[in-house]
């Protein structure tokens, strides 16, 4: 009997350290406060929970880890992205705002032209505008049109996701639109049937616009145009670097050149806005052809 007495104290003994080492888990184990590795751990977590069921398969368990993460890293960007830009004075929009609508975000290419408005490049590849010089183009632009007669003004757009921005921006300014190919001569052929006499040219994207600036340019016509960080500015007089091929973006700064515009003018007051809204002037996909809503703008 006292040795089983014995045995069995030895192996509550045995448990006792075991018992208190899980109780003072080492600080290298703790679960940080870092979004990306409390991420991490979720992931592996959920992972080797799934091992025990057997219709859950490891290549679910890699994806959800992947998914995961990449959410993680998409915020951390985001944050990023925030942080980095540079502080702008009398925003037209607030930052997050403009942010979330993407103006600020460029392409893989960049332009000797476009790299004085380029004040970083993201991890991806992709350039970053600087919203800054972004806000403060769309203010003068929007007093040099506001000079001449409304129906000089010409806004072009080949581009698809521009169709419903330009729209909108004629409506209320009472410029002239011009959506989809641009019919050679309409500048510089008087004999053109639908021949136009502006005394400005907005276009918003310089090389799918380029017809227009060339017609505009060979008779001496300004030019302002949307710039992305892959454009030149050939024939282009007045630049506004911004994303030139997102719906949300060019719906944000046609948005905001046509507020600037008639506040240029006197018709609304300097805070006054527009009754129009943003979602107003962002082009739907369902009005889009099929073909090109699935597959994008080229």
């Amino acid at each position: 009997m006292l040795h089983m007495w014995e045995a069995d104290s030895r192996q509550v003994g045995n448990l006792q350290p075991a018992s208190k080492s899980r109780r003072q888990t080492p600080e290298s184990t703790r679960r940080t406060r870092n979004p990306t590795v409390l991420l991490q751990t979720d992931a592996h977590h959920s992972c080797r929970a799934n091992r025990r069921v057997p219709e859950i398969s490891a290549s679910y368990c890699e994806e959800t880890s992947r998914a995961r993460l990449g959410l993680g890293r998409m915020e951390s960007q985001e944050f990023e992205d925030r942080e980095a830009i540079p502080r702008a004075e009398n925003l037209l929009l607030s930052l997050e705002e403009l942010l979330a609508a993407g103006l600020h975000i460029g392409t893989r290419i960049k332009t000797v032209d476009m790299e004085k408005y380029i004040f970083r490049v993201r991890p991806d590849g992709l350039f970053i505008l600087n919203i800054g010089e972004t806000n403060e183009k769309i203010r003068v632009a929007a007093k040099f049109m506001a000079r001449f007669e409304p129906g000089r003004v010409l806004a072009v757009s080949s581009r698809l996701y521009g169709k419903t921005p330009i729209d909108r921006f004629a409506e209320l300014t009472k410029a002239m639109p011009i959506v989809g190919r641009f019919m050679p001569g309409l500048i510089s052929n008087p004999l053109q049937p639908k021949h136009a006499e502006p005394q400005v040219v907005l276009v918003t994207d310089p090389r799918a616009d380029w017809q227009a600036i060339k017609e505009a340019t060979a008779v001496g016509i300004p030019v302002i145009a949307l710039c992305d960080t892959d454009n030149v500015f050939s024939g282009v007089d007045l630049v506004i670097p911004v994303n030139n091929k997102g719906r949300r973006a060019l719906a944000v700064v046609y948005w905001l050149l046509a507020r600037q515009v008639l506040r240029e003018r006197g018709e609304i007051p300097q805070d006054g806005t527009i009754p129009l809204t943003i979602d107003d002037f962002e082009t739907k996909l369902a009005a889009m052809p099929v073909g090109r809503a699935s597959g994008g703008e080229a």
